[in-house]
């Protein structure tokens, strides 16, 4: 096999010592348009729009890993003011412009939500496609030490997660921006609640644990947690320079290689995945872990589509 322009050649044997070079376009680096040939990134049908500075172009790109032709615009206008919506109650949507159409090109907009007292902000996304010349997503209180996200569901390394349990009383903002070159993404659709406070936390599967005073006897799992879980709970000491302790009281989750493990920011020890069936496997969290002086704390917890009756874990974080 052997590639050249756009075609790729194969050596087949239609009849025993009969060989002969079969062609087909390579897929994976070219497009097709009107029998043509066009490499990845080449632009065909571009047109101005009336404003005189925004472009829209059919280009080649790579999509789930095949080349496609898709419509490109690229914005070329001054730039807009940011945007900023006071999120006044909850539950409250948030969509990107236009979603689930592709969003414009040079939107820079945010949304806050300060939580009622007593309670700390919960965000699910329920969709998210932000990919794209300087488009992201900023989150904060930051996530694992981070707050700039984007990707999709085939690009997922720096996307954020499912969902987020942030710190207490604590107002976040959620800010999505696009480049001045778009290509078809349509962005993030996703909800934002508001949770009683409390110092627990675990994996889906407990119930009953938004209450602070009961001890870790009190509740049990009564099946695993489900498959596709990826959440992350952030926590904040109520002071600046008081501190978090981590203490975990339940602990279940099998080898990272299936898929399930759990992530700790600030990292207490060099694992970087903590995993097995109790808190003293070699790979398990410590059981309990001091933090001073940190800003946030964020436990992650991922698990693969598909699971079995693991428990979880159930931890408690507390001053």
């Amino acid at each position: 096999m052997y590639f050249k322009d756009c075609k790729k050649y194969t050596c087949t044997e239609p009849r025993p010592r009969k060989f002969v070079w079969d062609e087909e376009l390579d897929t994976q680096r070219c497009c097709s348009f009107n029998q043509i040939f066009y490499p990845l990134r080449s632009k065909i049908l571009c047109k101005q729009l009336p404003d005189e500075c925004t472009t829209v172009c059919v280009e080649c790109v790579r999509v789930e890993a095949k080349a496609n032709l898709d419509l490109v615009v690229e914005d070329d206008c001054p730039e807009r003011a940011p945007e900023t919506k006071v999120i006044t109650d909850v539950p409250f949507d948030l969509k990107t412009p236009g979603y689930p159409n592709p969003y414009p090109p040079k939107h820079d907009m945010c949304w806050s939500w300060t939580p009622k007292c007593g309670n700390s902000a919960f965000l699910q996304f329920d969709d998210f496609d932000v990919l794209g010349n300087d488009a992201h997503v900023t989150i904060n209180p930051p996530i694992n030490g981070k707050s700039k996200f984007w990707g999709n569901s085939f690009n997922s390394a720096n996307a954020p997660p499912k969902t987020i349990s942030f710190p207490c009383d604590t107002a976040v903002m959620i800010c999505f921006k696009s480049g001045k070159i778009v290509n078809g993404h349509k962005g993030f659709r996703a909800e934002i609640v508001d949770k009683p406070c409390s110092n627990w936390i675990s994996s889906p599967n407990y119930e009953n644990v938004t209450k602070d005073y009961f001890t870790c006897d009190e509740t049990q799992p009564t099946q695993g947690y489900g498959g596709g879980i990826h959440h992350c709970d952030v926590r904040a000491p109520s002071a600046s320079g008081q501190t978090i302790n981590l203490d975990f009281c339940q602990f279940d989750i099998p080898d990272p290689l299936n898929g399930d493990y759990l992530t700790i920011h600030p990292n207490p020890t060099g694992i970087p995945k903590y995993y097995g069936p109790s808190l003293n496997a070699a790979d398990a969290p410590p059981k309990w872990t001091e933090y001073p002086g940190i800003s946030y704390l964020t436990v992650c917890f991922k698990t693969r589509p598909t699971v079995d009756q693991d428990q979880g874990y159930l931890a408690e974080i507390f001053e």
